[in-house]
């Protein structure tokens, strides 16, 4: 299991236990974070229905509805994600975000200049817009027609300062990276084989969206 599917699932704590490191005379103790309960939310997911895709192995629960998800699914469904203090809220739920959400929460946007909104004040039709960020775990939302939100984007999506190369997965060079038109993945450009000279003008798919292009 991923260890951010891990941390999100239901009953799972994190707890801090000492652990003997070494032998004999040499065997020192240390403090130790573990995740407790994950064997049993691992078993208990094998019977819950992803109430996204509808397959098994859901274990993150929607706390406004009790309804169970996959950790990509929760994002990939357009569902409230936050870590401190962690709540999850389903996409058919959104209606109670401004109820369950920290109501110091905020999100950035965009309008001429860099500004912030508060979260619970959010209507629920905006969040097909409203991002978070995997790394630093800020909201971001984007506003206008042209800003078109696909469930691709959202799954594992990284905000521009937190990007890394899909290949190299190094987060150096940024005004060398290339985004995909599909994923928004970042890649650099010299990390590409072949190595990409300059940047497509007509806009640019990486290697697993035109494999899964061509196989449909």
């Amino acid at each position: 299991m991923h260890l951010d599917c891990a941390e999100w699932s239901h009953g799972v704590v994190k707890e801090e236990r000492e652990v003997t490191v070494g032998e004999g005379d040499r065997a020192t103790t240390k403090t130790k974070t573990v995740l407790a309960n994950l064997e049993r939310s691992v078993v208990n997911a094998m019977y819950q229905k992803c109430n996204h895709c509808r397959h098994f192995g859901a274990s993150m629960k929607c706390k406004a509805s009790g309804k169970f998800y996959h950790y990509p699914c929760g994002s990939a469904s357009g569902s409230y994600m936050q870590v401190e203090p962690r709540l999850f809220v389903g996409h058919d739920s959104l209606t109670k975000v401004a109820t369950l959400a920290d109501p110091q929460r905020l999100y950035d946007y965009f309008q001429g200049e860099w500004q912030k909104g508060k979260v619970i004040e959010l209507s629920p039709d905006k969040f097909d817009n409203l991002l978070f960020c995997i790394k630093c775990h800020r909201h971001f939302y984007y506003m206008g027609s042209e800003s078109r939100i696909t469930a691709v984007i959202r799954t594992g999506w990284q905000c521009q300062q937190c990007k890394w190369c899909q290949i190299c997965r190094e987060a150096s060079h940024p005004d060398r990276f290339i985004l995909c038109d599909v994923c928004d993945g970042a890649f650099h450009a010299h990390c590409l084989r072949p190595q990409m000279a300059s940047i497509p003008k007509n806009g640019w798919k990486c290697k697993v969206w035109i494999d899964a292009i061509h196989d449909l």
